[in-house]
């Protein structure tokens, strides 16, 4: 059960790619520096400043000291024109943001902050909306621990009093922090509501396969609100809706509808369901169906790659759309090759639409002429 939630700052709650923004490119341009010098002398600091060994104004002397350009002009310039792109940035704070924050403590949650930051970001940082928002925070600038460092993780771990499995580590992916919240126990997700506006060389992290997405800020509550999701196996019962799920998965991918398909569905269940050649597992909130999927077991003639002869044929992966995105098919999908496996199947197989291809690709499918294959 998820107790608090841990946010990265920029390209999460914040994007720098906003108003006015002001780069490596944009200092070397200003002060006439070839980028690549100016680059390799700003990057050799980067560190320091992080870490709080250096303000931004003694890391932008020491650049210029190294590229030979320094001078009080230039160093109040750069200084000036970062403080005037991080304006842009905070005045421009998403609502959803603040109001993401607010529901989190609404439910219950805690909340946290880490975050890789330079003196002038830490000082926009604690004077924003945000702040308060925060129960505990970890800003590289102040306690001189950076992500993906484990130190970081377990120092939030402790400040907050919950234990690792309890947390959720939101973020856009940069410097490695989603794998070193996952190497410190917390569930991880990936934030891409800010991906589409940032630009080359400066993309912090292109989406990661590693970890479920969370497109707009509300999607991290309904990645939240899907941990009290419950699963069961189909029951007869259940076929009217399971049906429905199914004709509208169907639509969704573009079948034509030339016929009533509900009495052909419900005869193969049934049949299916009660010699056990069929098996679907549900997923729930409260009573709801919001996911369904199957599994239809068949025995071929054996041959090499598959010595039992039997294959699972996978079918049925449909999640309510107000429920994607929260890891339920990848759940739904795990559930019904373990059944396949118990089954003793050598294979399950899948033509997959383009929309399912990701999520199959990503648990270990792969192509095998026009279908996608799982070997057991």
């Amino acid at each position: 059960m998820i107790k608090a939630v841990i946010f990265d700052m920029f390209e999460t709650l914040v994007t720098l790619f906003t108003g006015r923004t002001y780069f490596s490119e944009n200092i070397a341009q200003d002060l006439n520096i070839p980028l690549e010098t100016f680059r390799k002398a700003w990057h050799s600091n980067e560190h320091e400043r992080t870490i709080g060994k250096y303000t931004m104004k003694e890391g932008v002397e020491l650049t210029l000291k190294s590229t030979g350009n320094c001078s009080q002009q230039n160093v109040e310039l750069v200084v000036r024109k970062r403080r005037e792109a991080l304006q842009d940035t905070f005045s421009a704070i998403p609502p959803d943001s603040v109001k993401l924050l607010e529901a989190l403590h609404q439910k219950g949650l805690k909340v946290g902050l880490i975050t890789n930051t330079f003196s002038d970001e830490c000082e926009f940082i604690k004077q924003s909306p945000l702040y308060p928002l925060f129960d505990a925070t970890m800003i590289s600038y102040e306690t001189g621990l950076c992500k993906p460092s484990p130190e970081v993780y377990h120092a939030m771990i402790e400040k907050l009093n919950v234990k690792p499995e309890e947390c959720l580590y939101v973020g856009d992916g940069g410097s490695r922090e989603l794998y070193g919240a996952r190497d410190a126990g917390m569930q991880a997700l990936q934030c891409t509501w800010f991906s589409e506006l940032a630009f080359e060389p400066h993309i912090p992290c292109p989406p990661l396969d590693d970890f479920p997405h969370a497109r707009t800020q509300m999607d991290v509550l309904r990645f939240i609100d899907a941990q009290k999701i419950t699963y069961r196996k189909l029951t007869e019962s259940d076929l009217d809706t399971f049906i429905q799920m199914r004709i509208t998965q169907l639509r969704e991918e573009g079948a034509t509808e030339d016929f009533n398909l509900v009495p052909a569905l419900k005869d193969y269940y049934n049949r299916h369901l009660a010699d056990g050649t069929f098996v679907s597992w549900l997923a729930l909130d409260g009573e709801k169906i919001i996911g369904t999927s199957g599994m239809s077991f068949v025995e071929k003639p054996p041959y090499f790659s598959c010595p039992s002869g039997k294959i699972g044929l996978l079918s049925s992966m449909f999640t309510n759309p107000d429920y994607r995105r929260q890891g339920i098919a990848k759940e739904l999908l795990h559930r019904v090759v373990e059944e396949a496996r118990a089954y003793g199947c050598g294979a399950v197989q899948i033509t997959a639409s383009d929309m399912g291809v990701k999520l199959y690709t990503a648990y270990g499918f792969i192509h095998n002429g026009n279908f996608m294959q799982y070997k057991l």
